[in-house]
């Protein structure tokens, strides 16, 4: 066992060479003596590391770090001389210098400040200059030697120590000097010990740090978020250069500080040639409140934190935060993110706004983070990043190498690619803890609400939390969301969280936090009493009565008038009317300009619409910067800005009169036409509140076709329904045919089939009434009518919709006689020779063979592989209903030499011909080839994830062992069926697959005699069909079956 420190004392002789005299100091790193080298005949320091439970691999790069330490020799850092190990304890040894730390400094003018600094800027430009950070700048580590030389020490050793910075004994004093991205663990720079001189320059010259509170994580929260109170608020003899410097060192952003220490120290000397009279910094009154800390919410924060505990313990889960605007939803999501980065996990965020986006808008947000920035990547089969590369198409440049993989029906290519997000953050979170935060889910496209319902029900095992927050009085404005909500809380997976306004104590520390003074009575009800507690409501408040001047601060303190006298705005959108309405006219056309795009708005697409010259729009976002109104970013789309909270563009937008809005909508449409052309959802949206519903049915209907081709079909619906409601009755019949065929495309897709065979007659019955309509496009329309059909016959109430379906048998074999031949033709024949041999109800004159016949010729007439493979799938379906499996054997047979020599990489298409092919030997008796057959349709519909043919295979395999007495083999097929069912439940129209495979099992135990077991699976077989399709009454022939 190793020793702990305290069995080393005064007097002890460390490896036979360092003699310890006196203990000197004690930190978190470890304790240090004063001591001397016995063979050089010299003093020393010799500090001992504290964790005394250090890895080999850990005590390896410690003195990897004294030997680059070591080749440090400036006059103003430390001089580390040797560094070993005694009974596993690491040390170092290093020159001893007399004198105090930082910490005990008490600076009396300026320039003792500058002196120092410039000395610390010395030492890191040299450390900087050899490849070594210093990692760890605090008082604690800098010492001014009695002589007045400044020296740094410790150099790369705080790396070393737990990542976990929350853990309890971790200092505040720790937490107090670092970087942003030293906590979220990234890649460290020079700039990293930049940010902590500015922060020891702050407390050097304010005698507080920037950023104060109880605990280590608020600490660290203000770090990654908190904008600091310039440091000329707490001095205000500190000149503005100098404050500008500090401000610039205390970025967020490494990009944003200076880019070496020797800038720094030019700055430095810079500021103290400024003349006196220049010098006082003019500090906003709105920079002088205290932003950014958490008030209240403990009960919440530790909900929340109890959940991040879980999912770093591999249990994760999704957690609501629901409330109402302004509530303080994002601040509590910003302490969950902060603990995540500070434990060692990492943190994924993206929004969600009004004007909303493109299809799996969130997720792309995501994507572009992960796969842009330098975050490594983890392994992911092809497949799974060609699909990812459909979610976020921009990024395809970036993997030129990884092409769209095959496709099979639309079910299918929607199940494959909800899989592929899942597997995304599933391999994310295994090489450290995720947490990822969506804000303002209630904003959120259909797609992306899907795709959040089926993660979040596969988070149990992963290191994962998935944190959103909305607002409960949006709800009904998006039923796709209460969908989802309903979904998750009748399976219970998530917890919700409501959050509730501050009581009124609550209130008064917050005004506390924010002006840094005691709070009188009367001024606390008077803003109580307009805000009820709402933290947003009481920031914007304050701000608006301090921009109007009746509160200000002088002296040193905080004034006002009388409560009377000070007209506290009645509520928050006349505050904030009053503090947009003290900005510059410019600036304030401008922000109603942005405000038309919505919350967040790009600086190309502003500047143009905006009428303005460059240099004018420019300032007036400064200027609403400088009040704290917008926040700048940039991403791979270029600059842009988003308003501090969606209250605000609402408010200025609703202060437009209509005309002048739709204006301005039109002015935003023609921009982002320049700028972003394929923009289709936001154009569509400016084009319809400008009033130009021709531009507006345009772009919705780009907007559904980029939906349907990433599979988001539930977006697609309501974007083709939205162009449905603006059709108006004078528009052409042809427009409005093509509507109403793309409306119905996606109901079949959606599972509304009998809708979709309406809709597709409704096209029938306006090209009906169009001058000479196109043959091929009646053809069409009629073919997917009566291919819908199927659809209905066994999944819906089909006698609503025969009618329609009896109309079109009728009509369209008798538009053929006047086309030639044609691949539509052949797609008509198959769905009519389908669709009549499916039913007898739906008995015609001319026999089903006739029409698998003829689809035949002419598809060999056509010479086309892929027609001709359809036209053939109909011949096998015709014979297997006429009771011929003998000749649908022979034609699968052909189908399957044909795609083997035309179309070989076509998984899908030699599944589908498998499919078939074992039905046939089934029916002729031949179970070990159908069974053999069925078990490849299994591997390949498994290579391109096809959930549908994997289960029927599955299905398949089960019919096969069961035909062959092979009960055993059956009951062991039911794990695989039934779990592959419950992760795609939300995408599959039921269990019914695991309906069939029971039904099986209760067949077995009846023939073993086991009637009670039989029972209970006949049960629980016909509890599954009843989920499906309610009471037995309305069930179909295969749900009877």
């Amino acid at each position: 066992m190793r020793p702990m420190l305290a069995e080393l004392n005064p007097g002890d002789i460390i490896n036979e060479r360092y003699r310890l005299n006196e203990l000197i100091g004690r930190g978190g790193m470890g304790v240090v003596y004063r001591g001397h080298d016995i063979l050089l005949q010299r003093e020393i320091a010799l500090k001992l590391m504290a964790n005394t439970s250090m890895g080999d691999d850990v005590r390896q790069r410690m003195l990897r770090e004294a030997q680059l330490a070591a080749q440090l020799t400036h006059p103003n850092i430390v001089a580390v001389h040797d560094a070993g190990q005694v009974s596993g304890t690491p040390y170092i040894v290093m020159e001893l210098v007399e004198g105090h730390t930082l910490r005990q400094f008490r600076g009396e003018s300026l320039n003792q400040v500058i002196v120092i600094a410039e000395q610390i800027c010395l030492a890191l430009s040299h450390a900087h200059q050899h490849g070594v950070v210093h990692r760890d700048l605090k008082p604690e580590n800098i010492i001014i030697g009695s002589n007045g030389i400044v020296k740094l020490m410790d150099f790369g050793l705080a790396h070393l120590h737990t990542s976990n910075l929350t853990a309890t004994g971790v200092m505040l004093g720790t937490v107090n000097y670092m970087a942003p991205e030293q906590i979220r663990g990234d890649k460290l720079d020079p700039r990293t010990d930049l940010y902590a001189l500015g922060v020891m320059l702050y407390e050097m010259l304010t005698g507080s740090v920037p950023f104060e509170a109880d605990t280590a994580l608020a600490v660290i929260t203000q770090h990654l978020y908190a904008p600091p109170v310039p440091a000329c608020a707490r001095n205000a003899q500190i000149p503005a250069v100098l404050d500008g410097l500090i401000s610039q060192l205390l970025s967020k952003e490494p990009a944003e500080r200076p880019n070496s220490a020797e800038e720094v120290r030019a700055a430095l000397l810079a500021s103290i040639s400024v003349p006196a009279e220049e010098q006082p910094a003019d500090v906003p009154a709105l920079e002088r409140i205290t932003r950014g800390r958490l008030i209240g919410r403990r009960e919440e924060v530790q909900q929340v934190r109890a959940h991040l505990r879980q999912a770093m313990a591999g249990k994760g889960g999704l957690v609501l935060i629901s409330g109402e605007p302004g509530i303080g939803k994002s601040r509590l999501a910003q302490e969950v993110m902060a603990e995540a980065d500070a434990s060692g996990g990492h943190v994924l965020r993206a929004l969600c706004f009004e004007e909303g986006g493109g299809p799996y808008d969130v997720f792309a947000q995501l994507l572009r983070t992960v796969l842009l920035e330098d975050i490594a990547l983890p392994e992911l089969p092809d497949f799974v990043l060609s699909d990812l590369l459909t979610i976020a198409p921009d990024l395809q440049s970036a993997f030129p190498d990884h092409l769209p993989q095959p496709v099979g029906d639309s079910q299918f290519q929607q199940q494959r690619l909800l899989q592929s997000v899942n597997t995304f953050f599933q391999r994310l979170a295994e090489k450290r803890l995720l947490v990822v935060v969506i804000e303002d889910l209630h904003w959120a496209d259909a797609s992306t609400l899907i795709q959040i319902g089926h993660l979040a029900r596969h988070l149990a095992h992963w290191p994962l939390l998935l944190l959103a927050t909305y607002r409960e009085v949006e709800l009904t404005h998006n039923p796709a969301f209460q969908r989802l909500l309903a979904g998750l809380n009748r399976e219970r997976v998530g917890t919700r969280i409501k959050i509730a306004r501050l009581g009124l104590d609550e209130t008064r520390t917050l005004l506390a936090s924010m002006f840094a003074e005691e709070i009188t009575d009367d001024f606390l009800e008077g803003i109580y009493k307009e805000t009820e507690g709402n933290p947003f409501f009481v920031e914007e408040i304050c701000k608006a009565l301090l921009e109007s001047g009746r509160l200000y601060y002088q002296e040193g303190q905080w004034h006002r008038p009388s409560i009377q006298e000070l007209r506290i705005p009645q509520g928050i959108r006349v505050a904030i009317e009053e503090r947009v309405g003290k900005l510059p006219h410019e600036c304030r056309e401008v922000l109603n300009m942005a405000a038309i795009f919505g919350q967040r708005f790009y600086y190309d697409a502003l500047q143009l619409a905006s009428n303005m010259d460059d240099e004018l729009v420019l300032l007036a976002l400064e200027q609403a910067e400088d009040a704290q109104l917008i926040q700048g970013s940039s991403d791979n789309y270029g600059v842009s800005f988003t308003f501090v909270h969606a209250l605000i563009p609402s408010s200025l937008a609703e202060n437009l009169n209509i005309l002048r809005r739709q204006r301005m909508h039109a002015r935003a449409a023609e921009a982002l036409l320049q700028v972003r052309p394929d923009d289709f959802e936001t154009l569509a949206h400016h084009f319809s509140a400008a009033g130009n519903l021709d531009k507006a049915i345009e772009y919705y209907r780009m907007a559904a076709a980029r939906s349907r081709s990433v599979y988001a079909y539930d977006l697609a619906l309501e974007q083709i329904q939205t162009v449905v409601d603006l059709v108006k009755m004078d528009s052409q019949s042809t427009i409005r045919a093509d509507i109403y065929e793309e409306l119905a495309d996606v109901q079949t897709i959606y599972g509304q089939a009998d809708l979709a065979i309406e809709n597709y007659r409704h096209a029938l019955d306006l090209l009906a009434s169009a001058k000479d309509p196109d043959r091929l496009t009646v053809i069409r329309l009629h073919r997917k009518l009566i291919d819908s059909m199927t659809r209905v016959l066994w999944f819906d109430d089909w006698a609503r919709v025969q009618h329609l379906v009896d109309r079109s048998l009728r009509e369209a074999p008798l538009l053929v006689e006047e086309v030639p031949p044609h691949a539509e033709v052949v797609y008509l024949y198959q769905a009519i020779s389908s669709t009549i041999g499916r039913d007898p109800i739906l008995t015609r004159a001319q026999s089903v063979e006739e029409y698998a016949q003829k689809a035949l010729e002419i598809a060999e007439q056509l010479g086309e592989p892929r027609v001709k493979s359809a036209a053939l799938g109909a011949m096998v379906v015709m014979q297997l209903l006429l009771g011929n499996p003998q000749l649908s054997h022979s034609y699968s047979e052909e189908r399957l030499a044909l795609i083997e020599e035309h179309l070989p990489e076509d998984i899908v298409e030699r599944i589908d011909v498998l499919r078939l092919l074992t039905q046939s030997l089934m029916q002729m008796g031949e179970f070990p080839r159908a069974l053999e057959l069925s078990r490849e349709a299994y591997q390949l519909a498994g290579r391109v994830h096809h959930i549908n043919l994997m289960l029927f295979s599955l299905v398949r395999q089960s019919v096969c062992e069961f035909s062959m007495d092979h009960w055993d083999n059956v009951l062991s097929l039911e794990n695989d069926i039934v779990s592959l069912e419950q992760e795609y439940e939300s995408v599959l129209e039921g269990q019914r697959a695991s309906c069939f495979h029971i039904g099986l099992m209760a067949a077995i135990h009846v023939f073993r005699g086991e009637a009670e077991r039989a029972s209970e699976l006949t049960e629980r077989s016909r509890e599954i069909m009843m989920s499906i399709n309610g009471s037995e009454e309305h069930w179909d022939r295969s749900s009877r079956y």
